[in-house]
């Protein structure tokens, strides 16, 4: 079947951090006067993020999902705080996160990679549907706005809308579904191995590794010829 869709990873694929984490928790964590080294509280949270269970939530109500994905960073935050000197000197704790945890809901803590509006466009000139497909919280739909890409996509899987995440088949399905295709009429654009490549080949969709292929071809070129491919 001719290719109809083409949807995205995004954190790593479609958008990356304006700043690395280091500088912006030490930036905000000084407004509220604590004062951090940027470089040993971005250690400290990579460590957090590396023994924490998945952010995932089966079973969970769908309702009751965002309270968890709040809570489940809220309490990697408390581990890069408490991994760092031991102790947690803030005053108030809880509005030093709330401000951390809504400055990465907007488009100020993100940037789009270099790729991803010619390959958004590229996608919309060959007459394409487009969507993203990803297991970020339930502020992703800010962040898109914020970005000015959230025009670009007819559908948009997280877990906090569909109770699904990669790499469940489940969630590719779910897209499919949403825009009436089969998965031999979609294609997944992603970076990692697992969650994205694997677990959209195993739906039985067409799979795009943006660090793959050859260095002179952009990524829209590669969908573009993709789309010839299946025409």
């Amino acid at each position: 079947m001719k290719l109809a869709a083409v949807f995205f990873d995004v954190t790593g694929t479609l958008i990356e951090l304006a700043e690395a984490v280091g500088p912006t928790y030490a930036r905000i964590a000084a407004r509220h006067g604590i004062e951090v080294e940027p470089g040993r509280i971005g250690l400290a949270f990579e460590r957090a993020l590396e023994q924490a269970k998945p952010r995932l939530f089966p079973g969970l109500p769908r309702a009751q999902i965002p309270v968890a994905e709040r809570g489940w960073w809220r309490e990697r935050v408390l581990e890069t705080f408490t991994d760092e000197d031991g102790t947690l000197p803030f005053a108030n704790f809880d509005a030093f996160f709330s401000e951390l945890f809504d400055f990465y809901g907007g488009g100020g803590a993100w940037r789009l990679r270099g790729h991803a509006l010619p390959a958004l466009l590229a996608v919309r000139r060959l007459g394409l549907s487009s969507g993203v497909i990803s297991n970020f919280d339930f502020r992703l739909p800010g962040v898109l706005q914020d970005l000015e890409i959230q025009g670009f996509m007819e559908a948009v899987l997280f877990p906090a809308r569909s109770s699904l995440a990669k790499p469940s088949a489940k969630i590719f399905q779910a897209a499919q579904a949403e825009l009436n295709l089969s998965a031999s009429q979609c294609a997944y654009v992603g970076h990692h191995p697992t969650l994205d490549l694997a677990s959209a080949q195993a739906a039985g969709w067409h799979a795009l590794d943006i660090n793959s292929g050859p260095a002179s071809q952009s990524l829209s070129a590669r969908i573009e010829g993709l789309a010839r491919l299946l025409g």
